[in-house]
């Protein structure tokens, strides 16, 4: 795993994400957002984009959309299955507890993904 930091996006984050999920999208790999971009670019505008981002070249590997409800969370394809995921929902955890909020929510989408946030702690419940 290469250094990385984690923090809220740039206008450049969002240049390089449109890239990397359009190609994805193109590329057919499974569980791409480029349909999403716009919730991505909104998500910006309102402070609530974060991404994880290699320190040598600020490339961005990784991201997450929300506050309370985590709305979406991506790794780059080349880059899952190496901890950065992980790396980033506890972020995103640790970053929950910090502001007092009582827990989080999110829906999994692909569905295959929910082992990924039970090996969290995460638990499933019925939609609010």
């Amino acid at each position: 795993m290469v250094a990385f930091n984690i923090r809220q996006s740039t206008a450049e984050d969002i240049r390089s994400l449109r890239v990397w999920l359009k190609q994805e999208h193109q590329d057919g790999v499974h569980g791409a957002f480029y349909c999403n971009f716009s919730v991505i670019e909104r998500a910006h505008g309102n402070g609530s984009l974060y991404v994880l981002v290699t320190e040598a070249d600020q490339q961005s590997i990784a991201f997450c959309v929300g506050n309370e409800i985590i709305d979406l969370f991506a790794v780059k394809n080349e880059f899952r299955g190496l901890g950065y995921g992980q790396a980033l929902a506890q972020w995103y955890i640790d970053r929950a507890r910090d502001l007092d909020i009582p827990g989080l929510y999110g829906e999994c989408s692909p569905p295959d993904s929910l082992s990924f946030w039970k090996k969290l702690g995460f638990t499933s419940v019925s939609s609010p």
